[in-house]
């Protein structure tokens, strides 16, 4: 297994990454190549699912210990990477982690990598219980690299996530993940590849993007990274406003050039709640339909923290399974009433929740977003749900606009409430829950700036329900 020729040739166009946007759509990989900055900026649950995949990767090293980490210390040094990986496969090194390969101006950096006398086996870890297409692609796409570089592997496998592993104090990286044999799938794949190979990087020589309309495709299997640059002259509101109806009526509507929501009407809709939707759009009137609150009355806010970790920490529990990792609440209209209680390390979960249920009787509550609430608790005392309010057009103002967080529905009902500045350290409660973890995993009070993030939401959802109250009134 020589060097060959083709894997120390030009630089590479194409990563795994921009291979995939371009099965996806041309367009966009034109500009993630050629104009990234026209990117839409990544969410903080976008960024916590790329942590995730990260943190669930180096756990699968511990199926193949002992290796050596070949990965590029930056964008600059693929040279050097790849160097590194072609001497370790001639040492006939057992185990590689993080493996570079070129080949046709295509790289792949492969998460494990086995060496058993000179027979190659590869590996890529998804944080997922599940195959996909994509991945079968992404898998693909990695063959085809080693293959045409001279390091055709024996075997390529996916590592995924075992959907029934149960929580333990002694992680065993056997029990959690499970390993699939796709060698036979990436194999028949390698004539689709090529093909798509060839597109790619004919797309990429284009002197322009090319003309590709708004469809489903930039829905699936992501959303497209340049979907708000496409969308960027269309009239505001217009279709995709009107978060009600799934993407793929969406779509149709706009293939119909029904795009403005003056070129909408009430036939065009299925749901009662996207009707609403598209009229108070129109009337540019808040629209109120709020329920008989005879039998509840709240006298408490209330902010619910649930997290659904890859890799579980509580007992009985399995992969993405939710957990309940802390409460904050405020009696209504009383200033110095706030209150927080957060899961401790090694602390009895089922404790921990008989303390959250004696607060929960204790108190008739109003949220915003209750999450798993229902799984855990007496769904009878059910707190008033504002989110779900919005959701089902009991309430919803025009500016809205299909954005339901709490911070932005709070800022277009009462654009003159000020909250305390977090001096946007933890601003988001994906941000939020990793400081919670972080915490836990510390054995350390929580941070000032999680319990000012946490103080702002209870006064968000306080000042939400007494606008409410006002204006129905």
């Amino acid at each position: 297994m020589a060097k060959t020729k083709s894997s120390s040739g030009e630089r590479h166009v194409l990563s795994k990454t921009s291979f995939i946007k371009s099965l996806q759509c041309q367009k966009q990989l034109y500009l993630y190549k050629k104009h990234y900055f026209l990117r839409d900026r990544l969410t903080p649950k976008q960024l916590a699912i790329f942590s995730r995949g990260h943190s669930v990767g180096k756990r699968a090293w511990e199926l193949f210990p002992n290796g050596i980490n070949a990965a590029p210390k930056s964008s600059m040094q693929y040279e050097k990477a790849l160097a590194l990986t072609q001497q370790l496969i001639f040492q006939k090194y057992p185990i590689i982690y993080e493996a570079s390969f070129r080949f046709n101006q295509c790289l792949s950096i492969l998460d494990i990598l086995t060496n058993h006398g000179g027979k190659l086996e590869a590996y890529e870890v998804k944080s997922s219980l599940s195959i996909t297409e994509t991945y079968l692609m992404d898998a693909a796409f990695q063959y085809y690299v080693m293959q045409g570089s001279g390091y055709a592997p024996k075997r390529f496998s996916l590592i995924i996530v075992n959907k029934d592993y149960l929580y333990s104090p002694d992680f065993k990286a056997t029990d959690y993940f499970v390993t699939k044999d796709i060698t036979e799938q990436v194999v028949a794949l390698q004539p689709l590849i090529s093909e798509r190979v060839k597109e790619a990087k004919h797309t990429i020589n284009l002197s322009n993007s090319p003309i590709i309309e708004l469809g489903l495709h930039c829905e699936t299997p992501y959303k497209c990274d340049f979907v708000g640059f496409c969308r960027k002259k269309l009239p505001q509101p217009n279709v995709f406003s009107l978060t009600d109806i799934p993407a793929a009526d969406q779509y149709a509507l706009y293939s119909q050039q029904k795009v403005s929501l003056d070129q909408i009407s009430d036939d065009d809709l299925k749901s009662a709640s996207a009707k609403i939707q598209l009229f108070t759009h129109k009337d540019k009137q808040i629209h109120l339909d709020l329920p008989e609150m005879s039998n509840i009355v709240p006298n408490t806010a209330a902010y619910w923290i649930w997290e659904s970790p890859a890799m579980p920490i509580i007992e009985n529990h399995t992969p993405y399974m939710s957990m309940l990792l802390g409460v904050a609440i405020k009696k209504l209209n009383r200033p110095n009433s706030i209150e927080f209680l957060f899961l401790k390390k090694d602390e009895n979960y089922t404790e921990f929740i008989a303390q959250v249920k004696k607060i929960v009787a204790e108190n008739n509550m109003v949220s915003y977003d209750v999450g798993d609430y229902s799984s855990i608790f007496n769904v009878e005392k059910a707190p008033v749900d504002l989110l779900e309010w919005v959701k089902e057009k009991r309430f919803y103002h025009p500016g809205i606009m299909g954005n339901y967080e709490l911070s932005h529905v709070v800022s277009t009902c009462l654009p003159k409430a000020q909250f305390s500045n977090s001096n946007g350290k933890i601003s988001h409660e994906e941000f939020l829950k990793a400081e919670l973890l972080k915490a836990m995993a510390e054995e350390r009070t929580v941070s000032n700036e999680a319990l000012l993030f946490l103080k702002n939401q209870l006064l968000k959802i306080e000042s939400l329900w007494n606008f409410l109250m006002e204006i129905k009134s």
